[in-house]
């Protein structure tokens, strides 16, 4: 059997791989035609497509050699191999990710129609961290830092993989029960909650109460009759988590898409919160890019009168040709339920950042446009926000759920 010499197999292996990659990316632009495998799993015309051009290329680069193929083994089985040397071809690699085509298409008078794909990564579940982790084109939460475009890996929790009664935040109900009793948990009204405890201690942690708060009314009716209540603050941000829960996020690539001129930035960001108790969850991160970084650090506080949550971002840039700009920014969020009156009020402060501090987002496009001679001192940015939602919800509206049993 001969082979080629190793170079020019390696340059006709990337020359080969070059045009299955462009022949894909030619039906994902126009459309592909999908069809269920014996094992019930999608193929596209994409697959087979790909896995042809691959497939000859390889015979007439070594006619010795058998190739094994995805596409052509479910439909023919596989060729005799005899133990020795062969080519394993698998053309598409996610063809679920692939079939689900994120694109967009724009029109307008002056520009005509423009047809934009979207991104395009490959993924797969951590279920033992309750994570995805992702590799390709995606973009950040935005949740702690400015959200990015990138092209890299990410791993992140996803809330998803976790029972309906853990996904969202909710207390930790505590108490005592002297006999067998049973545990009624009420909020604005309605039954969320019911339950038989043993004697002594006892905490619910498996609550689903909805979920824009309101503090919980909590009966213990003893076996012999006595009754008890305590009410169990509940008032929620989007940082607070249940007590021992923790989230997390890590990314790593290069900043994509960013809608101006950023050139090439590595960036790198990682994010962690942690429910600490009933009242306080933790949370904190750092955010890296060509010339920049930033540390997080913050609080989330569930209290009788609300919930609340602060946090400070300290960072630090150094523009091409310009003296390094250092600040800090402070962000405060309110959050509060009027259960009497169906309202939802949140208020956010947000943010007030000191003259020399820049987002994540903003130091990517000052660093770009500063290596084309911008002044850093004429680059505009944001250095105060106010935002204020107020969430009417009518009685009888689906949003709120109907009673089980009428409060006592």
């Amino acid at each position: 059997m001969s082979l080629p010499s190793e170079s020019r197999l390696i340059a006709e292996l990337r020359r080969i791989a070059q045009a299955a990659g462009e022949t894909i990316m030619a039906y994902y632009d126009a459309g592909v035609t999908v069809r269920a495998k014996a094992d019930s799993s999608p193929v596209t015309d994409a697959d087979e497509a790909a896995e042809r051009l691959i497939v000859d290329a390889l015979r007439a680069l070594t006619p010795d050699v058998p190739v094994v193929a995805e596409e052509m083994f479910a439909e023919d089985g596989a060729p005799e191999v005899a133990g020795g040397p062969f080519w394993l071809v698998d053309p598409l690699d996610g063809t679920k990710e692939f079939v689900r085509h994120n694109g967009n298409f724009t029109w307008s008078q002056r520009g005509g129609a423009r047809y934009q794909r979207g991104y395009v990564y490959a993924q797969t579940d951590l279920p033992d961290w309750h994570a995805q982790l992702l590799a390709g084109e995606s973009s950040t939460s935005g949740m702690l830092f400015d959200a990015v475009s990138f092209r890299g890996v990410q791993i992140a929790s996803d809330d998803r993989m976790l029972p309906d009664e853990q996904r969202y935040y909710a207390p930790v109900v505590r108490g005592v029960a002297q006999s067998n009793a049973k545990v009624a948990i009420y909020q604005r009204g309605y039954l969320v909650h019911e339950t038989t405890v043993a004697p002594g201690p006892f905490a619910i942690d498996n609550l689903q109460a909805m979920s824009y708060g309101g503090d919980l009314n909590v009966t213990v009716t003893e076996a012999s009759g006595e009754t008890r209540s305590f009410v169990v603050p509940f008032a929620t941000t989007v940082q607070l988590l249940r007590p021992g829960s923790t989230r997390f996020s890590a990314m790593a690539g290069r900043a994509i898409d960013l809608g101006g001129n950023v050139g090439t930035q590595y960036v790198g960001q990682f994010t962690v919160q942690r429910g600490v108790s009933n009242a306080v969850t933790a949370y904190g991160g750092a955010a890296f890019a060509s010339r920049y970084q930033s540390v997080l650090m913050g609080v989330g506080l569930n209290t009788s009168i609300g919930g609340f949550a602060a946090d400070i971002t300290i960072a630090r840039t150094q523009p091409s040709g310009s003296e390094r700009l250092t600040g800090s920014s402070v962000r405060v969020s309110y959050s509060k339920n009027l259960p009497n009156s169906g309202t939802n009020f949140s208020l956010l402060a947000y943010r007030y950042s000191t003259k020399g501090y820049l987002g994540l987002r903003d130091a990517l496009l000052l660093n770009g446009q500063s290596n084309q001679g911008t002044d850093a001192a004429s680059f505009a940015r944001l250095r105060n926000r106010v935002d204020l939602n107020v969430f009417h919800c009518h009685p009888h509206s689906p949003s709120r759920p109907w009673p089980q049993r009428a409060a006592p």
